[in-house]
């Protein structure tokens, strides 16, 4: 995984435990990532949602990202459509699969994970 897609990913999480903040641990051992690179990662998260008048607070060893829950959806949206831009990358989805498709297994994916509460590992 690549520092960006690290990121995404992290503010992605973030955004949708929102307003309940996640541990510093929990990110640090799910990206097998050093406390250090953690703080340098967000460094880069607080610049890419200022744009979205949100703001990355670090209190009692966690992280949470704060703002209004419209800019914390628009967040969100965005963070996901960056993701389907992945997923339509993989050359293992097969060309025929319509877009509409697609979209209906993405969005079962997230509910499934927001529903449970977990993070379905990228294949």
């Amino acid at each position: 995984m690549s520092p960006i897609e690290r990121r995404n990913e992290i503010i992605k999480d973030l955004l949708i435990s929102s307003p309940k903040p996640i541990n510093v641990n929990q990110i640090v051992n799910k990206f097998y990532i050093s406390e250090s690179m953690l703080s340098v990662d967000e460094k880069v998260i607080i610049e890419t949602i200022e744009q979205f008048n949100l703001k990355l607070i670090r209190k009692d060893r966690t992280l949470v990202i704060s703002g209004d829950e419209s800019n914390i959806r628009s967040a969100l949206m965005q963070s996901m459509d960056t993701l389907n831009l992945n997923v339509e990358k993989l050359s293992s989805i097969p060309k025929s699969m319509e877009e509409k498709d697609k979209n209906f297994v993405y969005n079962q994916i997230s509910t499934i994970e927001k529903t449970l509460n977990v993070n379905i590992p990228y294949p």
